[in-house]
């Protein structure tokens, strides 16, 4: 299936009442973590999300990024492939990718893409769906054809491998939404109190995770020369004479 129709598909299932109540929790996490995160440029890219989810951070110049923008009516908007940013390398402090990686054939590239576009010390902020969850286990009974359900949940060994792939280092990992995947909103109110002891009692196995990971700046080990001097016997007078050859400590 084309990736613009896998991602109306997923758009679609989050408008519907379940979706929904995922990315209201989804904005409530990322509100409490973006506004410690500062620069000049913060890039968006996926089809879920909007505006509201970045209104705390204090970078104000904000980019979003899809395969299709016709329908988002936001400023600073770009239509391009996940895998090839019209993007200056080094340039954006802050990326977020919200529920990109599960619906893409080459993950790992997306996340090389958006590592060659951060500074030095930049960050990307990943939301995606747990895998070792109660909405993961679910996945391998449900109709592949279904959303979210057709993606393929990353696990964080993956995200791990791949993000130390990209010369990024994992800062900060949580799981949240504890909520059953059932799509019956009475059926999820009676079972509530299964989302209000899940922090507590199984705190890895959230619905959703949120990963950030730190572009590592690569160290330089300097040089050093040592000039060795030299003396020398020339017409019965000693002299002192400096090597030129430059030997490496």
């Amino acid at each position: 299936m084309p990736t613009r129709e896998n991602y109306q598909h997923l758009k679609d299932w989050f408008d519907s009442d379940l979706g929904k109540s995922v990315s209201h929790d989804e904005k409530l996490e990322l509100a409490k973590i973006i506004t410690n995160y500062f620069g000049y440029h913060l890039l968006h890219v996926g089809s879920i999300g909007n505006a509201a989810w970045l209104a705390s951070s204090p970078i104000r110049h904000k980019i979003f990024v899809d395969v299709d923008a016709s329908d988002h009516g936001l400023g600073n908007m770009v239509q391009a492939d996940y895998k090839q940013l019209p993007f200056v390398p080094n340039s954006i402090d802050v990326a977020l990718l919200s529920h990109v990686l599960e619906f893409e054939e080459s993950p790992e590239k997306i996340l090389q893409e958006i590592a060659d576009t951060l500074i030095s010390e930049g960050y990307m902020i990943i939301l995606g769906f747990n895998p070792f969850s109660l909405w993961g286990i679910r996945a391998w009974f449900k109709n592949k054809n279904d959303y979210p359900w057709r993606g393929h949940f990353v696990s964080i060994r993956k995200l791990r491998k791949w993000l130390r792939a990209c010369d990024c280092t994992i800062d900060f990992y949580k799981t949240f939404c504890f909520q059953l995947p059932i799509a019956s909103n009475s059926i999820r109110r009676r079972l509530g109190f299964v989302k209000s002891i899940g922090q507590t009692c199984w705190p890895t196995n959230g619905a959703i995770y949120c990963l950030i990971a730190r572009k590592e700046v690569a160290t330089l080990t300097p040089i050093r020369f040592s000039w060795r001097v030299e003396k020398v016997q020339f017409s019965k007078k000693r002299v002192t004479q400096m090597d030129t050859r430059r030997s490496r400590d």
